[in-house]
């Protein structure tokens, strides 16, 4: 994901913006990278690994729990979850992050190389809009 922190706001030449238009302008970029990033990894998965991932991003924790138990009985142990909860994730929010990291992790091992990819180029369309 994006830094935003005031070196990213200076490559924009938007440092003047107030704290409450920033967070805005968050908000929307994560959204619409979160959605480029769903297309690209959509790309080339069967319908079954669409529903099963589907199910994954729409059910709620007690769902991925009993998931995460089934599938990955060891989630807890991973290097992924520590890194999840030193970012900050806990409760719900981990678990559900979690399921979706490990599903990606074995379904689409590409993922990082396509979520970068999406992530630098809409950086440079940002910075080219606002150049």
């Amino acid at each position: 994901m994006f830094k935003f922190d005031e070196g990213f706001w200076k490559s924009i030449n938007a440092g003047h913006f107030s704290e409450e238009k920033k967070k805005r302008f968050e908000a929307v970029v994560r959204e619409e990278l979160e959605t480029r990033v769903g297309k690209e990894i959509s790309k080339n998965m069967t319908n079954a690994q669409l529903s099963e991932f589907d199910d994954i991003t729409e059910k709620d924790a007690d769902f991925n729990l009993l998931w995460l138990e089934e599938y990955y009985p060891d989630f807890r142990e991973r290097t992924c979850y520590g890194a999840l909860k030193r970012m900050g994730y806990q409760g719900d929010d981990l678990i559900n992050e979690i399921a979706c990291v490990l599903w990606l992790q074995a379904n689409k091992p590409d993922y990082a190389d396509i979520a970068n990819k999406c992530k630098n180029k809409m950086r440079r369309e940002i910075i080219e809009y606002f150049s």
